[in-house]
C-alpha cells in the first residue's frame, strides 16, 4: 500500500504552487465527497486547475464551480511504498 507525507497548509501568501502536487478533497452537490491527488496548472486566463492522477481523470477548477467545492488540504512531500 502506498503511503503520502503530507505537509498541513496554513493559508499564507505563496503557499499554493503551481505544478506541486497536493491532497485535496472534492465536495460534490451531490453529497458525495473524495479525497485525491493531484497538481495544480495555472491556465492561459490565470486561474488554477486541480489535475488529479491519474490523468484520465476529470481536473476541478480551484476556485470551485455550482456543482463542487475544492478544497486543498495538504502539499504532498513523498510517496513512498513498504515492501513486504
Amino acid at each position: 500500500m502506498d503511503r503520502l507525507i503530507v505537509t498541513k497548509l496554513r493559508g499564507r501568501p505563496g503557499e499554493i504552487i503551481e505544478g506541486l502536487r497536493y491532497y485535496a478533497q472534492v465536495a460534490h452537490r451531490s453529497g458525495r465527497a473524495e479525497n485525491i491527488v493531484g497538481r495544480l496548472r495555472r491556465c492561459d486566463d490565470g486561474s488554477l486547475w486541480f489535475d488529479p492522477a491519474p490523468r484520465n481523470r476529470r481536473s476541478y477548477a480551484l476556485a470551485g464551480r455550482a456543482t463542487y467545492q475544492v478544497k486543498l488540504l495538504g502539499r504532498v512531500i513523498a510517496k513512498y511504498m513498504r515492501e513486504d
